[in-house]
């Protein structure tokens, strides 16, 4: 697209384009915020007059939208993997999701394991997903899950904790970083902070429909403009590696556009 047709692609989305609810939450929360992909995973088209709903249904059904729910199934079916190994071993669970959002899907993980001792520590610097997250915990009777800010980040944050984690999950955490470096510094401090033979799930953006097109009509989860880049599943697993990981088993989407990998500590 040319600067005129992404510019006329912009006015639209930011006006007509609102009358659909996922439109309207992409605008003011943000496209990778944790309020669009929890809207994009319940997939139910809403919006204002027929037109709006809709468009909603358009929106959603987008094959980058499928891919992301697909990216959920497969998050799930490697978490429920990995604590059931994990206890296996040594009889205890603690997981720790360090860009949780409201972290629906750990909800459904440790709803599966309700006498066993699984524990989950949710973390994110927006204290609105926070709050939202224990809401939800809270009516679905979770009493194993705690919500707190952390930065994932920050090395002292993982400190506090009290022990380590065996479990630690980064779901659409590196899908949205821009440097390089920051996802190969995350991987050395998530490996000093997991528990010996630990377990790291998380996910890569390995493709896209149109990235220049969302990076110049929509903003990040922050508020500041979108920056969204891919990276081949093989790069960033060698990081992995490099960082002291053994991967051992990793799914994708049929379009290429995610994958989700689970590594454990060597």
């Amino acid at each position: 697209m040319n600067a005129l047709q992404l510019g006329a692609l912009k006015t639209l989305v930011h006006t007509i384009g609102r009358l659909s609810d996922g439109v309207r939450i992409a605008c003011e929360h943000g496209l990778t915020s944790g309020k669009m992909i929890d809207y994009v995973y319940r997939n139910q088209p809403s919006g204002k007059l027929l037109v709006g709903r809709l468009l909603d249904r358009i929106y959603l059904s987008h094959e980058a939208w499928e891919a992301v729910r697909v990216r959920k199934r497969n998050l799930a079916e490697l978490l429920e993997w990995a604590i059931r190994r994990q206890l296996a071993d040594s009889g205890e669970v603690l997981l720790l999701d360090i860009a949780a959002a409201q972290a629906r899907y750990v909800q459904d993980a440790l709803a599966k394991f309700p006498q066993q001792k699984v524990e989950a520590v949710c973390w994110d610097l927006d204290k609105r997903w926070l709050r939202e997250g224990r809401a939800r915990a809270a009516e679905r009777g979770l009493r194993n899950i705690h919500y707190k800010r952390g930065d994932a980040l920050d090395a002292r944050c993982y400190d506090r904790l009290g022990r380590r984690p065996n479990v630690v999950v980064a779901s659409g955490f590196y899908d949205w970083m821009e440097n390089d470096d920051t996802i190969k510094r995350s991987l050395e401090i998530v490996r000093g902070a997991l528990d010996e033979g630990g377990w790291f799930l998380f996910t890569i953006q390995t493709g896209h429909a149109n990235l220049q097109m969302v990076n110049e009509v929509f903003s990040g989860f922050d508020g500041e403009a979108l920056r969204m880049s891919t990276r081949p599943r093989a790069v960033v697993h060698r990081w992995a590696r490099q960082a002291g990981f053994e991967i051992t088993r990793s799914k994708a989407d049929r379009w290429g556009y995610y994958a989700v990998t689970l590594a454990r500590k060597r």
